[in-house]
């Protein structure tokens, strides 16, 4: 499990940019500046578990979320 900050803060290190300002949830539902769609994401839980795509003998193609958007981090730079 990674948390969104952690998240957000190597992915902007992977693509050379400054990592985003930190918020709180409810930080940004009281700046009212969001559409409905974003702010419904905001309230709702993100949290997944691959357990039962294993369970089903499902293989992943990147063994983790960095190598995987390693490789579509290459893949946008390459022009692929």
């Amino acid at each position: 499990p990674v948390s969104k900050w952690s998240f957000a803060d190597w992915l902007a290190e992977q693509c050379g940019r400054e990592p985003p300002e930190k918020r709180t949830v409810e930080e940004r539902l009281a700046a009212e500046d969001l559409s409905a769609t974003v702010e419904r994401r905001l309230r709702t839980s993100k949290r997944v578990s691959n357990d039962r795509l294993r369970a089903l003998g499902y293989e992943f193609d990147y063994p983790t979320y960095r190598e995987g958007y390693r490789a579509a981090i290459e893949g946008y730079r390459d022009g692929k």
